[in-house]
């Protein structure tokens, strides 16, 4: 697939998973906006999204950087709208942060609070982020209604 030019935000991009997605599609040509919660250096985990920004400068991409907490809807408004004022479009959106901090407590035990912080990152934030970005990605022809989650008219009878 060629997507020389084209503009794709990744959340979770200062480390791992997210990092080696943004740096792959910057080699093969996009704009790349960068979203994490990760600006300043953490004692225990490598990585900052400043630090991925200047991996893709390396390799004569472009990037820009944004802190964001997934779990907070204005951040990810944020975030669209500075990708599309930035780069004056949207083509890909690589939803990749993740709270992953679980603990090994009982269910008794188990602070709700970690709970539900869990959920406002690895489900709602998601959810919020697509429909924040479909209206611009089919603008640039994706966002395809046909295949989003929910459309039976695609599906098989059952």
């Amino acid at each position: 697939m060629d997507i020389e030019g084209k503009v794709a935000i990744v959340t979770g991009a200062s480390r791992g998973i997210g990092r080696q997605i943004a740096l792959e599609l910057a080699r093969r040509g996009a704009k790349i906006v960068l979203a994490a919660r990760t600006v300043e250096p953490h004692k225990r985990l490598p990585g900052t999204v400043g630090a991925t920004v200047a991996a893709i400068e390396e390799l004569g991409g472009e990037a820009l950087a944004l802190q964001v907490d997934v779990t907070r809807p204005e951040d990810l408004e944020g975030l669209v709208d500075a990708a599309v004022e930035r780069f004056g479009r949207l083509d890909i959106v690589v939803n990749n942060a993740a709270d992953t901090t679980a603990l090994s407590a009982p269910v008794e035990e188990y602070p709700r609070e970690a709970w539900l912080r869990q959920f406002d990152a690895n489900v709602h934030a998601p959810f919020t982020m697509m429909g924040l970005a479909a209206p611009h990605l089919r603008r640039q022809g994706g966002g395809d209604r046909q295949h989003q989650l929910g459309d039976r008219r695609s599906a098989p009878a059952g």
